[in-house]
C-alpha cells in the first residue's frame, strides 16, 4: 500500500471535502436515485466503559435494479479526551428479494481511517444481512460486518452484529433506530444509534 501518514486536521478536512464533492457528483448522476442518511450514536467500550459520540453521513445512489453505490463518512469523538477518529468508505450494496417481505443483501467496501496522533491506513469491510418487511410501514434487519486493515499490523480487525428497526414515515422519509454489537476483534464496543434517511 502507499505510505502511511500521520493524522492531521488539514488532511482530515481535505478528505472530507473530497468525499462531499464526490457525493454531489453522485447525486447529479444521470441514473440518480439518491438517498442521504444522518445517524447519531453513543458508543461504549466493552472493556473500559469509555464513551464515544458517533456521527455518520451516508449518501447512496441506486445504479441498477438491485445495486447501489454509497459514500460513507464516520466521525467519532471520544468523550473526555476529544480524540477524533474519521473513516471514509466507498461501498457497493447488492440486495435481492427472496419474496414480498424478505430481502438479502451484501455490501463490500474499502475505506481510509484517520485518528488523532496515529498513522492513517486503508481497510476493507464486508456486510451480509437480511431485511424483513413488517405491517404498518415498519421493517427490521440483521447484518454481520467484518472489517480489517489491508495491513494486519494496524490491528483494525473487527466483527460486528448490526440490528435495526425502520419506520417509513412517508415515501421519502425514514426513521431508524439500531444497535451495533462487536463480537470479535480489537477494541470491541457496543453502540446505540438513531437515524434519518431522506430520498430525493
Amino acid at each position: 500500500m502507499g505510505k502511511q501518514t500521520k493524522y492531521s486536521k488539514g488532511n482530515s478536512m481535505k478528505k472530507l471535502v473530497l468525499a462531499l464533492v464526490a457525493s454531489l457528483a453522485l447525486v447529479s448522476a444521470a441514473h440518480a436515485d439518491p438517498q442521504a442518511t444522518f445517524d447519531y450514536g453513543s458508543q461504549k467500550d466493552k472493556t473500559t466503559g469509555a464513551l464515544t459520540d458517533v456521527l455518520i453521513f451516508d449518501l447512496k445512489n441506486k445504479v441498477y435494479d438491485y445495486t447501489s453505490v454509497d459514500l460513507l463518512i464516520i466521525d467519532k469523538t471520544a468523550v473526555g479526551t476529544n480524540v477524533v477518529t474519521n473513516r471514509f468508505e466507498g461501498g457497493v450494496t447488492v440486495s435481492y428479494p427472496l419474496n414480498d417481505i424478505i430481502d438479502v443483501y451484501i455490501r463490500p467496501s474499502v475505506g481510509y481511517k484517520q485518528k488523532s496522533g496515529s498513522q492513517s491506513f486503508y481497510y476493507y469491510t464486508s456486510e451480509e444481512g437480511v431485511k424483513l418487511e413488517l405491517p404498518y410501514d415498519f421493517s427490521v434487519a440483521v447484518g454481520y460486518i467484518y472489517r480489517n486493515s489491508f495491513d494486519e499490523a494496524n490491528k483494525d480487525q473487527l466483527g460486528t452484529m448490526r440490528y435495526y428497526l425502520n419506520y417509513q414515515a412517508t415515501p421519502k422519509d425514514k426513521i431508524s433506530v439500531g444497535r451495533f454489537m462487536d463480537v470479535s476483534g480489537y477494541n470491541q464496543a457496543n453502540t446505540w444509534w438513531a437515524g434519518y434517511t431522506r430520498n430525493f
